[in-house]
């Protein structure tokens, strides 16, 4: 998000001036007080069924759905109808929202600590869940969601074309465009593409964080954008990539993986064994992006709040076949997936039955580095690598020279980071 500081600082501003003492009573039907779901990731279809079971079985309560999906004008425009939602004086309970949005509202301390009713829960346990990914929803030792699956994303290439690397720093990833110019992305493969993927793990190597400095205006900053701009990547781009790979060319993917089926029809499509190399960061590992999914909390302002969580731990409970298409963030669960995948299994799809080999060893161990290696999205990092790239965008199509860049970059990034400690 390109503003996240400035929606943060908005949000937390409404709701000083509002108070943020609480929504007015809810609606009552049938005797039963109501309780609001409000969600941003598309789960109607999934989300239905649980509320027809937990109405059928609650007393006291019933559950109703508020759709905050897809809306055109991107994340500020969702977040803006969000604020305006939670302030209202029918504020929403449970929330079911995108890992981004998930860290502004953290952030903006809008979000109720989850850890008593985790302590209280008879089905849920911090130390059930995949520590990274629950970890990624903790901020100051308070709980803010609780997430039902993962995935990751990284780059891939071929084995047989990438050698002996198994994740890259930024200089070898440079590097390696440099020694094969003939190496293709099916997206995002120009040079703002490029420095994008630098950028996403490779901060550390111009902001010290803990001091609140940056250092964009340094030669080291500068030699990265020169380096890119010398591959003319502009030029790389290919009309058919799928002739391109059938061809033997090389490329890389930028791949997600969501379940361990996923990457085994991967391989079997493209008839080959794949490095997962993750994003170039500061160090040479694998640094893959890690995103919790279908993660559940609760407004801090919602009057109904033990039945709110009650609601998530039913929510948890429920079982909505999400482990048969991704990562579990359970370990048990994961665990689970990952025995079974190493069977050979009998899939069937549009009533036609095929053959899913079993998981090999190397396949294994590809997707289980990947994992542990992989980081959650961070805000600042976010609000930083865009504020970058858009003066970046000046140099690549020559509106502006490199030190006019980079040093607009140093003084907007600067300033952001006093910003955000203040």
């Amino acid at each position: 998000m390109k503003s996240g500081v400035r929606t943060i600082i908005g949000l937390t501003m409404v709701l000083m001036l509002l108070g943020f003492t609480g929504c007015g009573d809810k609606k009552e039907s049938g005797g039963k007080k109501e309780l609001v779901i409000l969600a941003t990731d598309s789960m109607e279809n999934l989300l239905e069924e649980f509320i027809v079971e937990y109405n059928k079985q609650s007393e006291e309560y019933y559950i109703t759905y508020e759709d905050f999906g897809w809306m055109p004008g991107g994340p500020e425009v969702l977040s803006d109808k969000i604020n305006a939602k939670i302030v209202s004086e029918h504020c929403p309970d449970v929330v079911l929202i995108n890992y981004n949005l998930y860290q502004v509202y953290m952030d903006a301390e809008a979000l109720e600590d989850l850890t008593p009713y985790v302590e209280n829960s008879k089905s849920i346990a911090t130390e059930a869940f995949k520590e990274p990914v629950i970890k990624a929803l903790e901020k100051n030792n308070a709980l803010y969601g609780i997430p039902r699956n993962f995935s990751i994303t990284g780059m891939a290439g071929r084995t047989d074309q990438v050698g002996e690397l198994q994740g890259w720093n930024i200089d070898e990833f440079i590097t390696y465009f440099e020694q094969n110019p003939d190496v293709v992305l099916e997206w995002d493969g120009d040079d703002y593409g490029i420095l994008n993927f630098c950028l996403r793990y490779g901060l550390e190597n111009y902001v010290d964080f803990e001091e609140g400095k940056c250092y964009f205006d340094t030669e080291k900053f500068k030699t990265l954008l020169t380096r890119i701009k010398a591959l003319n990547r502009e030029d790389s781009h290919v009309d058919n990539f799928r002739e391109h790979v059938e061809d033997g060319g090389k490329f890389l993917l930028d791949l997600s993986v969501n379940s361990f089926d996923e990457y085994k029809r991967m391989e079997a499509e493209y008839q080959d064994s794949f490095t997962i190399l993750g994003y170039p960061g500061s160090v040479g590992n694998a640094n893959c992006r890690l995103l919790p999914e279908n993660a559940i909390g609760m407004f801090a302002n919602s009057k109904n709040k033990k039945a709110a969580g009650d609601e998530i731990e039913k929510y948890m409970e429920f079982d909505f076949g999400f482990e048969e298409y991704s990562f579990s963030a359970i370990e048990k669960t994961f665990k689970e997936q990952l025995t079974l995948a190493k069977e050979e299994q009998q899939v069937t799809e549009h009533n036609i039955t095929t053959k899913m080999e079993a998981l090999t060893y190397e396949q294994e161990l590809q997707i289980l580095r990947a994992i542990e290696n992989a980081v959650p999205d961070n805000t600042v990092w976010e609000d930083i690598r865009y504020m970058v790239l858009d003066e970046a965008l000046h140099y690549y199509l020559d509106k502006k020279s490199l030190e006019e860049t980079t040093d607009i970059i140093q003084k907007r990034v600067q300033l952001y980071l006093e910003e955000a400690a203040l």
